[in-house]
């Protein structure tokens, strides 16, 4: 009776490492969502240096992408006349999660001058 004992907590510690690095695996993995390459070559095919403030925002809201526009702002002045935008969750890797910030910027009268795009990364 005891051997069986020992024999059968033997197999359950035996399952609880292979269980516990299956999790250590399965947290190391990178889940990718969206590239920032991906986001780039997407936003080149669907808007043209010149289009309007209100066609960026039409993109913008088709692709479910949050965003807001900043007219004036004197804490950040680069952010001038620039709609801010913002990917969430575009990948995870434990336990870092990468965002994509993309910025577009406009001149005085609402027209695309260009846009960048950059990963945020986020921890616990």
């Amino acid at each position: 009776m005891l051997k069986t004992l020992w024999i059968f907590l033997g197999l359950i510690g035996v399952l609880a490492v292979i269980v516990a690095l299956f999790l250590i695996q399965a947290h190391k993995q990178n889940h990718v969502r969206t590239t920032i390459q991906e986001v780039d070559n997407d936003i080149r095919r669907h808007l043209l240096v010149g289009a309007s403030r209100e066609v960026v925002a039409a993109y913008l809201d088709q692709k479910g992408i949050g965003h807001t526009y900043v007219q004036e702002s004197k804490e950040s002045p680069e952010y001038n006349h620039s709609e801010i935008a913002l990917i969430r969750d575009a990948s995870f890797r434990w336990p870092i999660r990468t965002d994509i910030q993309i910025i577009f910027r406009f001149d005085p009268q609402g027209k695309l001058r260009d846009f960048t795009a950059k990963e945020i990364f986020t921890g616990p």
